[in-house]
């Protein structure tokens, strides 16, 4: 009942709308009442269907932190019961206790949104904001609500900072968000300077505990997802014309494939792993993924961008592209941006796989990478001294 409730909400205009506006002005009169925690941090990562993500290396960094070891860390969950986070409280989100904890919080930390569709702030809340990547699809104000798209009544969104990779991403937030030019800095995601500066000798344990073979080159394929294409109860399905059986017979001698599905897609993909097909949508730690993996293989997600940065091939695979361009959007020509990989059918896809040149593959990763990804690094350092700074 609660989840059908909040999809009928979301989905619908004028319920939305009065929710909006009995939520928020309930939030607003409520934070006078609830006094600020000075030392209470909140945590959220995908609406609280995750652990993980930039939030989830910013918490696992304060644990270390000297400066933090006083602070209360907090993270609100659809269901805390599945999360095991150490040294910290866990709360239902969307429950009264919530946003009672929200209005307290020193410190908002998240990669989407803490409002929940609503409009309030604590009274001496800072409020962080890592984003989860740098966007291809459109976001924010710039998505066209008519084709099933979430899109909140605020018209300008109250961070304190926002967490860019290159001025290309800064520049839409700063539009989409209606954010001063001060608020958004380009630091990079903090969930990205693992790629930059992982062990080479987690490798074979990854691939050891997932049980890939040795002699296998490893496949991720993580698509984005598209509102347009949902269930009777609004759930996002993952739909992609792809027939696995053919797929394992013509590129199982050299390849296995692994299986991400977006965090919004609402329902499971039902797959059975089989020494060549492994739906990893619940492996808890992308960039593990991401380090094991041969070959990136997406479509309008920005996943594109942070692979970038290990400088290896990338194919999209765009088999819905006009549609997609159609019903949500994207900034950037994919077309031209992926000349050597663009791919629009099985048949293609399967063909560029079984003749590709690595080599100049890796070179347009590298264009990609440079064009559109600066990162220093240190995201994550200097995301823990922004905090600080401004709530010490």
């Amino acid at each position: 009942m609660r989840k059908e409730l909040k999809s009928f909400i979301k989905h619908t205009r004028l319920a939305y709308n009065i929710y909006y506006v009995l939520g928020s002005l309930g939030l607003r009169v409520l934070k006078y009442i609830v006094r600020t925690d000075s030392q209470l941090i909140l945590f959220v990562s995908y609406s609280g269907k995750k652990y993980e993500d930039s939030p989830r290396v910013i918490f696992e960094s304060m644990l270390f932190d000297e400066r933090f070891k006083n602070y209360r860390l907090v993270w609100a969950f659809e269901e805390p019961a599945n999360f095991n986070v150490e040294r910290a409280r866990k709360v239902k989100i969307d429950t009264l206790q919530y946003f009672l904890i929200a209005l307290k919080a020193r410190c908002w930390i998240t990669n989407v949104a803490m409002e929940r569709g609503l409009s309030f702030k604590g009274r001496r809340t800072f409020y962080f904001n890592t984003w989860h990547g740098s966007p291809i699809k459109k976001i924010g104000s710039d998505v066209n609500i008519e084709n099933g798209a979430f899109q909140t009544n605020l018209k300008q969104f109250p961070l304190d900072v926002m967490l860019a990779q290159s001025e290309y991403d800064a520049a839409i937030y700063r539009r989409v968000f209606n954010l001063p030019a001060h608020v958004v800095k380009i630091e990079g995601f903090p969930r990205n300077d693992y790629l930059l500066n992982y062990e080479k000798n987690k490798l074979g344990q990854i691939r050891t505990a997932l049980k890939i073979p040795a002699n296998k080159k490893v496949i991720l394929y993580a698509p984005t997802f598209r509102e347009y294409v949902a269930d009777a109860d609004g759930n996002y399905l993952m739909t992609p014309p792809l027939d696995l059986m053919s797929c394992e017979q013509k590129l199982s001698n050299d390849y296995v494939i692994l299986i991400k599905a977006h965090s919004a897609i609402g329902q499971s993909l039902k797959l059975k792993n089989n020494g060549f097909v492994y739906d990893v949508s619940d492996y808890t730690d992308l960039n593990e993924l991401l380090i094991i993996s041969d070959i990136l293989i997406s479509d309008y997600s920005s996943i594109f961008f942070d692979y970038s940065l290990l400088r290896r091939p990338m194919i999209c695979f765009g088999y819905d592209y006009y549609e997609f361009i159609e019903k949500r959007g994207c900034y950037i020509d994919l077309k031209r941006e992926f000349s050597e990989s663009f791919v629009e059918s099985e048949e293609e896809l399967i063909r560029l796989l079984l003749t590709m040149d690595y080599e100049r593959l890796i070179k347009q990763s590298e264009k990609i990478q440079e064009k559109f990804v600066q990162c220093t690094k240190n995201a994550t350092c200097n995301s823990l001294r922004i905090i600080w700074d401004n709530i010490k």
